[in-house]
């Protein structure tokens, strides 16, 4: 039997009538649920060792099953082995927390990719592996391309908060960036809210941005969309930080950015009492307006006037035609998230630079593809829950628009921070 169909059952003796029985079958499948949750948190901190628990229960008693020992079983209470992973799971916690406060590099970090700081430490760090764990590529990657985005004018360190119609948040991110460094803005020094940011995310986030000891701007978007519990978190760490006696002060400058229509929400209320919280007022048109090297967007007047045959074609000439690998991916229809990243994984063993022809078709998911442009071609990132990807200059973009009465420009105006190449039929060339 799965264990959502006992869970299935838990709920049906919740409605019925309660005895010893009953009451002792729903106490049970609420420990053995504790203990798969507590384990799945265990595991997304990176714990290095494999924890195997074998539970049988015998007339509402429980027994660990231990195959290396002698008498195989001994009667223990669920609560017991409850404690017991609570404590890994604090001792964890602990461990990420003073990492981050003493080396500055594992705030870049977090999650399941703090198991390759635990095995280094315990020096089963094996650099021939590599190839066989994503997660470690990973790493490397993040601890590779990882630049600072300094601020031009170093007065302008603190917390600052930045207003803006929800439309146009991913939009003002860039100009911010471009305004305070000088820069398009780049994925260490970004998060990104929505309600699957985890509790990892969020932890190594703060500390990279509050610890910081250079003078580099830290955004925060949408804090509104996280999850109650990880708003709380997020405020809370915040506050400890800024709370604590002799705190120095901060050497970066912490920008949130939200949805002008959520300012009575609780997190927003909280995060403009933050202690000298200013005001952030963008000013588009002082800013000089640029473009993001190496990704082209291709458009054309009419259907086949040869869009993806010019890409092909480009590619070939830019990248020269034996020595890279073309990957068609193709975007829109009634896509998941979890494609996405499943697809772009299986880019990170490619032994040749990738010129990666993006096809955007009609969805009605827009929001998706809306995250997905801005992670994906402007910070040259995408996650989702641990599954992480990043890339550098391996990697080469051109966008093709299809036809048909939807303006995509329009729809997506974050497609006007690249070079726009639109075929017209008069320039068609012969493709032979």
């Amino acid at each position: 039997m799965e264990f959502s169909e006992i869970l299935h059952l838990q709920e049906i003796a919740l409605l019925g009538e309660q005895d010893d029985i009953r009451l002792r079958f729903i106490e049970i499948v609420t420990d053995i649920h504790d203990i798969v949750n507590i384990l799945n948190k265990i595991s997304t901190k990176g714990y290095y060792k494999v924890l195997n628990y074998k539970i049988i229960i015998e007339n509402g008693c429980s027994f660990e099953f231990n195959q290396n020992s002698i008498t195989k079983r001994k009667e223990k209470e669920l609560k017991a082995i409850i404690n017991e992973l609570n404590g890994i799971e604090e001792a964890c916690s602990r461990f990420i927390k003073s990492t981050y406060l003493t080396n500055s590099v594992t705030r870049l970090i977090h999650g399941r990719q703090f198991y390759f700081i635990y095995e280094f430490i315990r020096n089963n760090f094996n650099i021939d592996e590599m190839d066989k764990n994503v997660d470690k590529n990973v790493l490397i990657n993040i601890l590779k391309y990882v630049t600072y985005a300094k601020l031009l004018n170093e007065n302008n360190t603190g917390i600052y908060s930045h207003e803006c119609s929800v439309e146009n948040i991913e939009i003002d991110t860039i100009y911010c960036c471009l305004c305070l460094t000088g820069h398009f803005p780049i994925a260490q020094t970004i998060l990104n809210c929505n309600e699957e940011t985890s509790e990892n995310e969020i932890i190594s986030f703060v500390y990279r941005s509050i610890k910081c000891e250079t003078n580099t701007l830290f955004i925060i978007m949408k804090p509104d969309k996280l999850k109650l519990k990880n708003k709380n978190l997020l405020i809370e760490l915040i506050r400890g930080f800024l709370g604590i006696k002799h705190q120095k002060k901060l050497n970066s400058c912490l920008l949130f950015i939200y949805n002008k229509n959520n300012i009575a929400e609780e997190v927003i209320v909280e995060i403009r009492k933050l202690s000298n919280n200013k005001i952030y007022n963008l000013k588009k048109n002082e800013i000089l307006f640029k473009k993001f090297p190496k990704v082209e967007i291709y458009s054309s007047d009419l259907s086949g006037l040869g869009k993806s045959t010019k890409i092909k074609r480009d590619f070939d000439y830019e990248l020269g035609k034996e020595k890279y690998k073309y990957v068609y991916f193709p975007i829109g229809g009634d896509i998941k998230k979890s494609e996405i990243i499943k697809r772009l994984l299986k880019l990170t063993k490619k032994d040749r630079v990738i010129g990666l022809h993006l096809d955007l078709h009609y969805s009605k998911q827009i929001d998706l593809i809306k995250e997905f442009l801005f992670s994906f071609l402007i910070l040259k990132y995408y996650s989702q829950n641990e599954n992480i990807f990043y890339y550098g200059n391996e990697i080469r973009i051109k966008v093709e628009l299809p036809n048909g009465y939807i303006n995509y420009m329009n729809l997506f105006p974050i497609l006007d921070f690249f070079e726009n190449l639109n075929i017209k039929k008069n320039q068609l060339q012969p493709f032979i």
